[in-house]
């Protein structure tokens, strides 16, 4: 679920969060949490740093920059009526943990319901770079978010993503979509996930978390929860998280008696 399918997955940093067509190939396929996760909570803390936005109308100081482990973050909005605005995030080699770079551009729309003080934002990706390592990759589609428009450090983030990636072989994968939610009101950080991805050339599958991913920073590894990966005639494989000493354990079993362990 990270980006990573390397041939040495080693190359890059971490790369605990990817899926495999099978344990004996040792190359993951393709990943898709990673590059929403960035863009999600980049566009977010970019936000909280420049400003404020209440009662319907945003309060910037465009250009102030969001510094990662590598690269920067910049962005601007103009502001127009009823809480509307647009505006252009530009990344220049911006990495939150080191493990994946995004550079490009990306333009957004949205606006803010004064009612519910809630910013919805479409963001879209066609000009947008990634690179692990020295692979380089290329992202389009588009990715929809809302959260609360007050900057704060604990929110509930939602996000619909129909993000596409590719290589210099082809298209990797389309979420068509994805619905994410990433929710650190709590004591522990939860995601959950829910919707439909092509991986090419192997085809559809289903996945959805049954009981939200709980995250134990800093690595983010779950500790509890349950996903849940549906195939083609009724197939299906389950990752079951519920060893709380030990993030990144887990339990699967499958609609064909599969049972076994891994770890991210």
């Amino acid at each position: 679920m990270s980006p990573y399918y390397l041939a040495t997955p080693a190359e890059g940093g971490d790369h605990g969060w990817y899926m495999k067509l099978k344990m004996s190939d040792k190359i993951p396929v393709a990943g898709f949490l990673k590059p929403n996760q960035m863009l999600a909570e980049g566009f977010s803390r970019w936000l909280q740093m420049s400003g404020s936005a209440t009662d319907g109308s945003l309060n910037l100081h465009p250009g102030e920059p969001v510094s990662g482990c590598d690269g920067t973050l910049t962005g601007s909005i103009e502001q127009g009526t009823n809480g509307k605005f647009s505006g252009l995030l530009s990344f220049d080699g911006y990495a939150d943990d080191c493990s994946m770079h995004l550079d490009g551009e990306v333009s957004l729309k949205g606006g803010i319901d004064p009612a519910s003080n809630e910013l919805e934002v479409r963001m879209e990706l066609a000009k947008l770079q990634a690179r692990i390592g020295k692979k380089p990759l290329q992202l389009g589609g588009e990715l929809r978010l809302r959260f609360a428009a007050n900057p704060s450090g604990r929110k509930l983030l939602q996000a619909e993503s129909r993000l596409r990636l590719a290589d210099e072989n082809g298209p990797r994968y389309n979420l068509s979509p994805v619905n994410f939610t990433w929710d650190r009101r709590g004591t522990y950080p939860a995601i959950t996930m829910d919707g439909r991805i092509r991986f090419f050339p192997y085809g559809n599958v289903e996945l959805k978390t049954t009981s939200p991913l709980q995250l134990l920073p800093p690595r983010e590894l779950p500790f509890d929860g349950s996903l849940r990966v549906y195939g083609a005639e009724e197939s299906w494989i389950r990752m079951l998280f519920n060893r709380g000493g030990d993030p990144g354990f887990f339990r699967i079993d499958g609609s064909d008696g599969l049972r076994t362990i891994g770890h991210l």
